[in-house]
């Protein structure tokens, strides 16, 4: 049983990598920077007390979305907080642009 868990592991992860390999970075960049661009996607990821930063699993749902916003054909991201009373959610917007105006980041 753990050889097939392990195999289906590794043939799930080949294939990600494989489709992530298809794909341009993403670059982040700013709102200014993505004006003339045309929006792909947005990912709304998770909510968490602003008072005490940004949620602890921002970072795992940034990568994530960075992937499929690559998946979509986007060629930048733009990262915000949305604030609501005390609570602050990670919100990403994908752009797919013409050219490569900011740093790429992933």
């Amino acid at each position: 049983m753990k050889k097939f868990v392990v195999a289906a592991s590794l043939i799930a992860f080949a294939s990600s990598v494989q489709a992530f390999e298809n794909h341009q970075p993403v670059i982040i960049a700013s709102a200014s920077d993505v004006g003339q661009c045309q929006l792909v996607g947005t990912f709304r990821g998770p909510t968490g007390y602003r008072v005490m930063g940004s949620p602890a699993a921002a970072a795992g749902f940034e990568s994530g979305a960075m992937q499929m916003a690559a998946e979509k054909g986007a060629t930048h991201m733009v990262w915000a907080y949305e604030d609501s009373g005390l609570e602050r959610t990670v919100l990403g917007k994908a752009y797919k642009c013409g050219g490569t105006e900011a740093i790429a980041m992933y």
